[in-house]
């Protein structure tokens, strides 16, 4: 029987959403990105992740949004202040 616990699956997909941003395929680290904040929406790091992947595909809406949501996260974070 193969049980795989939601820390899993949230890892596997955070690593396959780096991989697709690494290649330049925005749009499935944004799903995948979305995917793992399902589980775990207290992580400023897939907020600032995902709006940088909306920000290179053009939504710029979208990416201030979830860098505003990452800076509640990590308010002192230079990278998030920087992209706001």
């Amino acid at each position: 029987m193969l049980i795989m616990g939601i820390p899993n699956v949230a890892q596997t997909s955070v690593d396959e959403a780096q991989l697709a941003y690494d290649a330049g395929n925005y749009e499935a680290a944004i799903s995948l990105y979305e995917f793992v904040l399902l589980n775990d929406n207290n992580n400023g790091a897939i907020y600032t992740n995902l709006g940088h992947a909306y920000y290179l595909n053009g939504q710029s809406g979208k990416a201030l949004q979830n860098y505003l949501r990452a800076a509640k996260l990590l308010p002192r974070n230079a990278v998030i202040a920087e992209q706001i």
